[in-house]
């Protein structure tokens, strides 16, 4: 996703051990939510019928009278827009016959949903990583998901739907993060995050926000499983420490800046997210693009905004995005990773190892805001005077 160098989530399977950390994983403190969530996104870029078996007719559940209608829809901004607007926005308008507008956008999509009259809102459906859904549920910004209007949702991985509550958004794509280098100066097969470390590899890592590099440097630690050190009071300091373990010569807030890094040949390797590495692969013969077997990364949960006068129509058109030939075609046009379990990725993300089963979801550590919300200025800290050290 261009521009997008941060996103992201709860998963259900990162846990604290020990009475205190419980105790934060279940406590919602909305202050410090609605300051990670801009900060978080501040960083951050015709088609044919299927069966009953996959929402019920063309596109499943209860739709309306959509011919001649408009639904505004916040999206990323940057190379998602584009390929939004080229799939989804257009099978969606000539299957229907009505209007899609797409608005563009980072950061500021929540605060303009909050800053406009309840009752006229800038969008009938908003587009969420995890801390911005978070937020958006803790101010009631997003109307209930009405399940029996989006059918296929049952389609959706279990993981995926267990990720965090499907009550006011559906989950639809993510990302994984993944590492883009210069072929030309890497000659040595690039495994997993640790093959950095021992090659000494040239990096450029997001500095616009903790969570991804952290998560990345929790993979390589081996205190405790997966990266449980992030989730664990006792060893919030070791991914901060093995952040230094990587031979990182510059941090980036923006993608334009990781880009920027890579042609200048300050860093010969980037962390960055899969889909938007693809897109510089294929405009660019001397990128190559792997995918670690585990890693971390984002998921995307587009949600109904309160004050809509379409709601019936904004969960018609979440029903369409998550049926199996819509995400077929947004899987090939985008190398996102798909929720509908029977979707196919592409076959660039194919080969790079992106998961077809609800075991293999489990190798990607979506961040758990449900407990970095309590530990957001702490972790703001500490990663600002890393990048200083």
């Amino acid at each position: 996703m261009s521009g997008h160098t941060s996103q992201s989530e709860s998963d259900g399977e990162t846990t604290s051990s020990g009475s205190e950390d419980r105790e934060h994983n279940t406590r919602k403190r909305r202050t410090l939510l609605l300051s990670m969530a801009g900060a978080s996104a501040s960083l951050l870029a015709g088609c044919s019928s299927e069966s009953s078996g996959d929402g019920g007719g063309s596109s499943g559940g209860s739709s309306g009278t959509t011919t001649g209608q408009t639904l505004k829809v916040a999206v990323w901004s940057g190379q998602y827009h584009t390929y939004f607007k080229n799939t989804i926005k257009r099978m969606y308008e000539e299957e229907t016959g009505a209007t899609v507008k797409l608005v563009p956008g980072w950061s500021a999509i929540i605060s303009k949903i909050k800053s406009a009259p309840e009752d006229d809102p800038p969008y009938d459906i908003a587009v969420t990583e995890g801390q911005m859904y978070n937020q958006a549920q803790a101010e009631n910004l997003f109307l209930k998901i009405r399940k029996e209007n989006i059918p296929n949702l049952n389609k959706v991985y279990p993981y995926i739907k267990n990720l965090r509550s499907t009550k006011y958004g559906a989950p639809f794509d993510g990302a994984p993060v993944g590492i883009m280098y210069n072929n030309q100066k890497i000659n040595y097969d690039i495994r997993d995050w640790q093959t950095l470390i021992d090659n000494k590899t040239r990096l450029t890592m997001d500095g616009g926000f903790y969570a991804y590099t952290i998560h990345i440097a929790a993979i390589v630690a081996d205190q405790m499983p997966g990266v449980e050190e992030i989730y664990n009071k006792r060893h919030h300091e070791v991914p901060f420490r093995r952040v230094k373990d990587f031979n990182t010569t510059s941090f980036y807030s923006t993608g334009a800046e990781r880009w920027q890094h890579m042609q200048l040949r300050i860093a010969n390797a980037a962390q960055t997210y899969f889909g938007v590495s693809m897109g510089r692969k294929a405009d660019n013969d001397w990128i190559s693009v792997t995918l670690p077997e585990t890693t971390t990364g984002y998921y995307d949960h587009y949600g109904v905004v309160r004050g809509t006068d379409k709601r019936e129509m904004a969960e018609h058109f979440l029903n369409f995005m998550l049926r199996t030939d819509v995400q077929n075609k947004w899987g090939k046009t985008s190398h996102q990773l798909l929720a509908n379990k029977n979707a196919e990725h592409s076959q660039a993300a194919q080969q790079a190892g992106f998961p077809s089963t609800n075991q293999e979801y489990k190798n990607f550590h979506f961040p758990n805001y449900e407990y970095l919300t309590d530990y957001s200025a702490k972790f703001s800290r500490k990663f600002e005077k890393l990048k200083r050290s």
